[in-house]
């Protein structure tokens, strides 16, 4: 069964290092990882940036800053997998 997660982050520059590496451990080699960047200030879309570089699963998109729902909804829009998760 192929997911397609999807993760909205906005300012989330302390926590990235931290929790990603384990977000990314759960999944399988044929799943993806949408990561929605929704206008941080921070530097949330460098770090993003570094690990979509090295882990292909991760499909990253810069939108802007928007509400929630919206960049939920691009996440699903983008999914290339039969499931999604969030």
């Amino acid at each position: 069964m192929k997911i397609s997660g999807i993760l909205p982050i906005k300012n989330g520059e302390l926590f990235i290092a931290k929790n990603l590496p384990g977000i990314l451990a759960t999944l399988n080699s044929d799943d993806q990882l949408v990561i929605i960047e929704n206008g941080s200030t921070d530097k949330s879309l460098m770090l993003l940036n570094e690990f979509a570089k090295v882990d292909s699963r991760i499909s990253l998109l810069s939108i802007g800053d928007s509400d929630l729902v919206e960049a939920l909804n691009k996440g699903i829009s983008d999914s290339a997998n039969p499931w999604v998760a969030r």
